[in-house]
Protein backbone atom coordinates (compact mmCIF):
# COMPACT_ATOMS: atom_id res chain seq x y z
CA UNK A 1 0.00 0.00 0.00
CA UNK A 2 2.94 2.38 0.95
CA UNK A 3 4.77 1.62 -2.39
CA UNK A 4 1.73 2.12 -4.44
CA UNK A 5 0.91 5.24 -2.86
CA UNK A 6 4.46 6.57 -3.22
CA UNK A 7 4.27 5.50 -7.21
CA UNK A 8 1.17 7.27 -7.02
CA UNK A 9 2.24 10.68 -5.59
CA UNK A 10 5.63 10.89 -8.19
CA UNK A 11 3.70 10.00 -10.98
CA UNK A 12 0.99 13.11 -10.05
CA UNK A 13 4.35 14.96 -9.72
CA UNK A 14 5.51 13.97 -12.67
CA UNK A 15 2.38 15.19 -14.44
CA UNK A 16 2.06 18.19 -13.04
CA UNK A 17 5.59 19.29 -13.76
CA UNK A 18 4.54 18.60 -17.35
CA UNK A 19 1.13 20.75 -16.67
CA UNK A 20 2.57 23.43 -14.83
CA UNK A 21 6.28 23.93 -16.17
CA UNK A 22 6.26 27.69 -15.89
CA UNK A 23 5.89 27.12 -11.69
CA UNK A 24 8.23 24.81 -12.05
CA UNK A 25 10.92 27.16 -13.54
CA UNK A 26 9.97 30.28 -11.49
CA UNK A 27 10.60 27.80 -8.17
CA UNK A 28 13.29 26.77 -9.56
CA UNK A 29 14.81 30.28 -10.36
CA UNK A 30 14.33 31.67 -6.56
CA UNK A 31 15.31 29.07 -5.12
CA UNK A 32 18.62 29.40 -6.70
CA UNK A 33 18.40 32.74 -5.76
CA UNK A 34 17.57 32.23 -2.22
CA UNK A 35 20.93 30.14 -2.67
CA UNK A 36 23.33 32.02 -3.82
CA UNK A 37 22.18 34.92 -1.86
CA UNK A 38 21.49 34.05 1.62
CA UNK A 39 22.47 30.10 1.86
CA UNK A 40 26.31 29.65 0.18
CA UNK A 41 27.91 32.39 1.50
CA UNK A 42 27.63 31.30 4.76
CA UNK A 43 27.44 27.55 4.88
CA UNK A 44 30.17 26.98 2.33
CA UNK A 45 33.07 28.94 4.17
CA UNK A 46 31.80 27.45 7.43
CA UNK A 47 31.88 23.85 6.22
CA UNK A 48 35.29 24.68 5.23
CA UNK A 49 36.60 26.50 8.46
CA UNK A 50 34.88 23.36 9.89
CA UNK A 51 36.87 20.88 8.63
CA UNK A 52 40.24 23.04 8.68
CA UNK A 53 39.64 22.92 12.90
CA UNK A 54 38.54 19.33 12.87
CA UNK A 55 42.14 19.07 10.74
CA UNK A 56 44.49 21.18 13.34
CA UNK A 57 42.68 19.20 16.46
CA UNK A 58 41.42 22.29 17.59
CA UNK A 59 39.01 20.31 19.54
CA UNK A 60 41.61 18.88 21.80
CA UNK A 61 41.46 22.39 23.60
CA UNK A 62 38.25 21.84 24.79
CA UNK A 63 38.14 20.06 28.11
CA UNK A 64 34.26 19.15 27.33
CA UNK A 65 33.94 18.17 23.84
CA UNK A 66 30.21 19.07 23.57
CA UNK A 67 31.47 22.92 24.56
CA UNK A 68 33.29 22.64 21.54
CA UNK A 69 30.65 21.27 19.31
CA UNK A 70 27.78 23.73 21.18
CA UNK A 71 29.86 26.62 20.52
CA UNK A 72 30.78 25.51 16.20
CA UNK A 73 26.68 24.64 16.18
CA UNK A 74 25.36 27.41 17.58
CA UNK A 75 27.38 29.52 15.72
CA UNK A 76 27.58 27.64 12.58
CA UNK A 77 23.63 26.54 12.29
CA UNK A 78 22.39 23.64 10.48
CA UNK A 79 23.61 21.63 8.72
CA UNK A 80 27.34 23.06 9.38
CA UNK A 81 26.43 21.45 13.15
CA UNK A 82 25.65 17.77 11.46
CA UNK A 83 29.08 18.59 9.54
CA UNK A 84 30.94 19.16 13.17
CA UNK A 85 29.64 16.45 14.61
CA UNK A 86 30.08 13.84 11.66
CA UNK A 87 34.06 15.51 11.36
CA UNK A 88 34.57 14.61 15.18
CA UNK A 89 33.20 11.19 15.35
CA UNK A 90 34.89 10.30 11.39
CA UNK A 91 38.06 11.06 13.21
CA UNK A 92 37.89 9.00 16.59
CA UNK A 93 37.61 12.22 18.89
CA UNK A 94 34.02 11.46 20.20
CA UNK A 95 32.06 7.50 19.57
CA UNK A 96 29.26 7.13 18.03
CA UNK A 97 26.90 7.34 21.30
CA UNK A 98 28.04 10.78 21.68
CA UNK A 99 27.88 11.82 18.37
CA UNK A 100 24.19 10.91 17.94
CA UNK A 101 23.07 12.11 21.13
CA UNK A 102 24.73 15.64 20.09
CA UNK A 103 22.43 15.53 17.41
CA UNK A 104 19.52 16.23 19.82
CA UNK A 105 20.56 19.84 20.92
CA UNK A 106 22.68 21.33 18.72
CA UNK A 107 20.51 22.01 15.69
CA UNK A 108 19.87 25.35 15.34
CA UNK A 109 19.30 28.24 12.28
CA UNK A 110 22.77 29.94 11.57
CA UNK A 111 22.46 33.59 13.72
CA UNK A 112 22.83 35.80 11.00
CA UNK A 113 19.54 34.15 9.06
CA UNK A 114 18.01 33.98 12.50
CA UNK A 115 18.48 37.40 13.27
CA UNK A 116 17.77 38.58 9.39
CA UNK A 117 14.87 36.74 9.37
CA UNK A 118 13.36 38.06 12.61
CA UNK A 119 13.48 41.58 12.18
CA UNK A 120 12.30 41.17 8.86
CA UNK A 121 8.90 39.55 10.40
CA UNK A 122 8.39 41.51 13.77
CA UNK A 123 10.92 45.04 13.06
CA UNK A 124 11.25 45.21 16.79
CA UNK A 125 14.47 44.46 18.44
CA UNK A 126 13.21 43.65 21.83
CA UNK A 127 10.65 40.83 20.10
CA UNK A 128 13.73 39.32 17.89
CA UNK A 129 16.11 39.20 20.99
CA UNK A 130 13.39 37.76 23.06
CA UNK A 131 12.57 35.23 20.51
CA UNK A 132 16.12 34.46 19.38
CA UNK A 133 16.76 33.42 23.69
CA UNK A 134 13.88 31.52 23.38
CA UNK A 135 14.80 29.39 20.79
CA UNK A 136 18.62 28.98 22.24
CA UNK A 137 17.54 28.24 25.59
CA UNK A 138 15.32 24.82 24.29
CA UNK A 139 18.55 23.83 22.71
CA UNK A 140 20.53 24.29 26.39
CA UNK A 141 17.51 22.75 28.22
CA UNK A 142 18.00 19.57 25.87
CA UNK A 143 21.93 19.49 26.48
CA UNK A 144 21.05 19.68 30.19
CA UNK A 145 18.69 17.13 30.14
CA UNK A 146 20.91 14.51 28.27
CA UNK A 147 24.33 15.57 29.27
CA UNK A 148 24.09 12.32 32.00
CA UNK A 149 23.55 10.02 29.13
CA UNK A 150 26.77 11.39 27.59
CA UNK A 151 29.39 8.69 27.51
CA UNK A 152 33.32 9.60 28.73
CA UNK A 153 35.53 11.16 26.26
CA UNK A 154 39.36 11.47 26.56
CA UNK A 155 40.96 13.28 23.38
CA UNK A 156 43.92 11.91 22.39
CA UNK A 157 46.70 14.30 20.25
CA UNK A 158 46.93 13.23 16.61
CA UNK A 159 48.93 15.13 13.68
CA UNK A 160 46.88 15.73 11.20
CA UNK A 161 47.80 17.18 8.07
CA UNK A 162 45.89 20.40 6.39
CA UNK A 163 44.48 20.13 3.32
CA UNK A 164 42.58 23.03 2.37
CA UNK A 165 41.91 21.38 -1.15
CA UNK A 166 40.06 18.49 0.03
CA UNK A 167 38.02 21.00 2.34
CA UNK A 168 36.91 23.29 -0.68
CA UNK A 169 35.79 20.27 -2.02
CA UNK A 170 33.87 18.61 1.00
CA UNK A 171 32.13 22.27 1.18
CA UNK A 172 31.09 22.47 -2.41
CA UNK A 173 29.74 19.73 -2.48
CA UNK A 174 27.46 19.80 0.54
CA UNK A 175 26.65 23.36 -0.49
CA UNK A 176 25.74 21.59 -4.38
CA UNK A 177 23.23 18.99 -2.62
CA UNK A 178 21.67 22.00 -0.44
CA UNK A 179 20.47 23.74 -3.79
CA UNK A 180 18.98 20.52 -4.89
CA UNK A 181 17.16 20.04 -1.66
CA UNK A 182 16.34 23.24 -1.71
CA UNK A 183 14.76 23.54 -5.12
CA UNK A 184 13.24 19.72 -4.98
CA UNK A 185 10.58 21.05 -1.71
CA UNK A 186 10.52 24.39 -3.24
CA UNK A 187 9.20 23.54 -6.36
CA UNK A 188 6.93 20.13 -4.95
CA UNK A 189 5.59 22.63 -2.75
CA UNK A 190 4.32 25.21 -4.95
CA UNK A 191 3.37 22.99 -7.63
CA UNK A 192 0.80 21.43 -5.30
CA UNK A 193 -0.47 25.25 -3.62
CA UNK A 194 -1.71 26.33 -6.42
CA UNK A 195 -2.75 23.63 -9.01
CA UNK A 196 -5.26 22.62 -6.07
CA UNK A 197 -5.59 25.90 -4.50
CA UNK A 198 -4.70 25.07 -0.83
CA UNK A 199 -6.00 27.64 1.42
CA UNK A 200 -3.55 30.23 2.51
CA UNK A 201 -3.43 28.85 6.11
CA UNK A 202 -2.45 25.32 5.03
CA UNK A 203 -0.13 26.53 2.24
CA UNK A 204 1.65 28.35 5.41
CA UNK A 205 2.07 25.64 7.11
CA UNK A 206 3.20 23.21 3.75
CA UNK A 207 5.76 25.47 2.90
CA UNK A 208 7.33 25.69 6.36
CA UNK A 209 7.33 21.80 7.18
CA UNK A 210 8.31 21.18 3.74
CA UNK A 211 10.99 24.42 3.30
CA UNK A 212 11.22 26.98 5.93
CA UNK A 213 12.60 29.51 4.40
CA UNK A 214 9.42 30.04 2.37
CA UNK A 215 7.00 29.23 5.00
CA UNK A 216 8.58 32.29 7.03
CA UNK A 217 8.22 34.54 4.04
CA UNK A 218 4.55 33.73 4.03
CA UNK A 219 4.12 34.81 7.57
CA UNK A 220 4.22 38.75 6.70
CA UNK A 221 0.85 39.93 6.68
CA UNK A 222 -0.37 37.84 9.84
CA UNK A 223 -0.51 38.95 13.28
CA UNK A 224 2.60 39.08 15.89
CA UNK A 225 1.21 36.81 18.00
CA UNK A 226 0.51 34.54 14.84
CA UNK A 227 3.87 35.23 13.43
CA UNK A 228 6.01 34.49 16.77
CA UNK A 229 3.99 30.76 17.42
CA UNK A 230 4.28 29.88 14.02
CA UNK A 231 7.77 31.30 13.05
CA UNK A 232 9.53 29.66 16.41
CA UNK A 233 7.65 26.66 15.19
CA UNK A 234 9.56 26.60 11.44
CA UNK A 235 12.87 27.68 13.62
CA UNK A 236 12.69 24.85 15.93
CA UNK A 237 11.52 21.88 13.60
CA UNK A 238 13.54 23.65 10.40
CA UNK A 239 11.39 21.72 7.33
CA UNK A 240 12.10 18.45 5.17
CA UNK A 241 14.63 20.13 3.17
CA UNK A 242 16.79 20.50 6.04
CA UNK A 243 15.78 17.31 7.11
CA UNK A 244 17.12 15.76 4.18
CA UNK A 245 20.31 17.50 3.65
CA UNK A 246 21.16 16.67 7.51
CA UNK A 247 20.28 12.86 6.88
CA UNK A 248 22.41 13.03 3.97
CA UNK A 249 25.01 14.00 5.96
CA UNK A 250 24.58 11.48 8.90
CA UNK A 251 23.78 8.42 6.44
CA UNK A 252 27.10 9.19 5.16
CA UNK A 253 28.69 9.17 8.27
CA UNK A 254 26.83 6.20 9.47
CA UNK A 255 25.28 8.23 12.52
CA UNK A 256 21.34 7.52 13.57
CA UNK A 257 19.29 10.67 12.14
CA UNK A 258 16.25 9.57 14.28
CA UNK A 259 18.46 11.31 17.25
CA UNK A 260 17.68 14.79 14.89
CA UNK A 261 14.24 13.95 14.02
CA UNK A 262 14.05 13.49 18.20
CA UNK A 263 15.28 16.32 18.61
CA UNK A 264 13.72 18.81 16.19
CA UNK A 265 10.34 17.58 17.75
CA UNK A 266 11.10 18.31 21.22
CA UNK A 267 12.64 21.74 20.62
CA UNK A 268 9.53 22.39 18.96
CA UNK A 269 7.53 21.74 22.39
CA UNK A 270 9.77 24.12 23.91
CA UNK A 271 10.03 26.83 22.05
CA UNK A 272 5.89 26.66 21.97
CA UNK A 273 6.16 26.76 25.38
CA UNK A 274 8.67 29.33 25.60
CA UNK A 275 7.51 32.04 23.52
CA UNK A 276 4.34 31.24 25.11
CA UNK A 277 5.66 32.45 28.82
CA UNK A 278 7.68 35.51 26.49
CA UNK A 279 4.74 36.61 25.32
CA UNK A 280 2.59 36.30 28.37
CA UNK A 281 5.12 38.00 30.35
Amino acid sequence: MKRNLTIFIILLTLFLIFWNYTIVLGSTTYAIEMWKNKVFPYLFIMIVLIDLLNSLNVANYFKNPSLYIIILSFFSGTPSSSVVISSLYKSGKISKEYANISLIYTSLPNPLFLYTMLISLFNTKKIVITLIVVLYLSNILLYLFYKRSLPDVSFSYDKKSVNIAASIKKGLNTCLFVLGTIIFFLTITNLFIYTFHISKVLSIFLKGILEMTQGLNSLINLSIFGKAYIAMFFFAFQGLAIHTQVYYILQDNGLDYNYFLKGRILSSFLVLIGTSLAIAA
